[in-house]
């Protein structure tokens, strides 16, 4: 008996290989070749690419870089019916540096270069990802077709926005 495949649209809708009964795999590894004329080599937990100009660079920079074009994402989502009509559903996603396979961990990157040398300095900067599980979204809630959607959710970025005085 011959094997069946399915096509690329059928992987990334719920009904492809990578669900298993409403719980769907799902990512985006973004990384790229980059040159920098002063720039400096890129940092394991920095997930925000290349600088193009460093005031710490020491020479040209040619090499893999992660983060060129979007963030690096691997998460899990998922839905399943409760009640007719009524469906429970989660989502749990991750940035990632792809060349090193960390969690996004721009903090770190700024706290790797204490005591560093000039000469050992490597690209870093400053973000919100600060290397905990479920840096990007992180929710569960409930779905109906009459009520919409309600979801309790994780706000990762919440501590990072300046806070208005009144």
């Amino acid at each position: 008996m011959g094997m069946v495949t399915k096509g690329p649209l059928e992987v990334i809708t719920d009904e492809g290989p990578l669900c298993w009964h409403g719980i769907c795999a799902f990512g985006t590894i973004d990384a790229g070749v980059s040159y920098a004329q002063h720039g400096l080599p890129i940092n394991d937990k920095l997930y925000l690419g290349d600088q193009v100009l460093n005031s710490k660079a020491r020479g040209s920079y040619f090499g893999i870089s992660p983060s060129n074009m979007s963030y690096s994402v691997l998460g899990i989502k998922g839905e399943t019916e409760i009640l007719p009509g009524l469906s429970g559903v989660f989502w749990a996603s991750t940035n990632v540096n792809p060349q090193s396979g960390q969690l996004a961990n721009a903090p770190g990157s700024v706290v790797e270069q204490n005591g560093q040398s000039v000469f050992n300095y490597s690209n870093n900067g400053d973000g919100s990802r600060g290397g905990q599980a479920f840096n990007d979204q992180l929710y569960v809630g409930l779905s109906s077709p009459t009520w919409g959607l309600l979801t309790c959710r994780s706000q990762p970025f919440a501590r990072h926005r300046p806070r208005r005085r009144l």
